[in-house]
């Protein structure tokens, strides 16, 4: 986080102002950050539930209340980066990729079903 806020501070690191949905539309991947109790869990177990929904109904798009386009349905995947971090700490050779199918418990999920 300090290292965004220099980057930011220098002018190193392009930032834009958009709208929930369009971000999460337009952009395959993002990183959520903020001081804690900012409410990044909180905006992120409102897209999960939006998109399971979504995943549950067999809808096309994702949209909230107010009409609100997230784009085509996906299945959400909820994963606490400090999990991960934690077991990176004992093993600094850990892949996310190479962590993620232990991230769910007794969950098996295969390699290739990943990434998709």
């Amino acid at each position: 986080l300090a290292e965004l806020r220099r980057r930011r501070e220098s002018g190193a690191l392009q930032t834009e102002r958009l709208s929930l949905d369009r971000a999460v539309r337009e952009y395959a991947r993002a990183a959520i950050i903020g001081d804690p109790g900012s409410g990044k869990t909180t905006l992120l177990r409102f897209l999960a539930r939006h998109f399971a929904e979504a995943c549950q109904k067999s809808a096309l798009r994702v949209t909230d209340k107010d009409d609100a386009d997230y784009g085509e349905t996906r299945l959400p995947i909820f994963v606490r980066i400090s999990r991960y971090a934690e077991t990176f700490h004992a093993n600094k050779n850990l892949k996310i990729s190479a962590y993620l199918p232990t991230a769910f418990g007794d969950v098996q999920v295969a390699d290739e079903r990943l990434r998709e």
